[in-house]
């Protein structure tokens, strides 16, 4: 009886290995105030090397048709991280003249890292502090936040 205890729980290791190994891995990277016509999957001339992120392009999925909707204020790059985590315009999250109201109270359940982790995924978010709300960082499986630019 132990033996097949053994195998059964060696089966069942197994096959969720299995599965994890089909996943596909996803690294998804937003930066501000980046042309995307530094990089040579977009420029060819760019005098910019960069073999990483051109490698990671070639060999994977590189959105070239995301526009930004606007913001509040002069600054796009909080609305923007807010709306890609979320999944929600600018008017419908909870900054800006919006901070308490229009927001469900359930929005962090929503947000990319929370779906990732209900889909087995391990999530890791870094960037610099406040540049996002915290119901959105707090479900990230690995936060580092930094305070210092450059």
């Amino acid at each position: 009886m132990r033996s097949l205890t053994r195998i059964l729980c060696l089966l069942a290791a197994s096959v969720g290995l299995a599965a994890a190994a089909d996943r596909p891995n996803v690294l998804f990277i937003i930066v501000d105030d980046q042309s995307p016509f530094d990089f040579k999957f977009y420029n060819p001339k760019s005098e910019l090397t960069a073999p990483n992120i051109e490698r990671l392009a070639a060999e994977g999925m590189v959105f070239d048709a995301a526009h930004h909707m606007g913001a509040f204020v002069g600054a796009v790059c909080t609305p923007s991280r807010h709306m890609v985590m979320s999944g929600r315009t600018v008017w419908h999250l909870p900054i800006g003249p919006n901070a308490k109201t229009h927001c469900p109270e359930n929005l962090p359940e929503s947000t990319m890292a929370a779906v990732f982790n209900r889909a087995g995924y391990d999530t890791m978010r870094t960037c610099k502090k406040g540049n996002s709300y915290e119901g959105a960082n707090e479900q990230f499986t690995v936060r580092h936040d930094a305070s210092k630019r450059g």
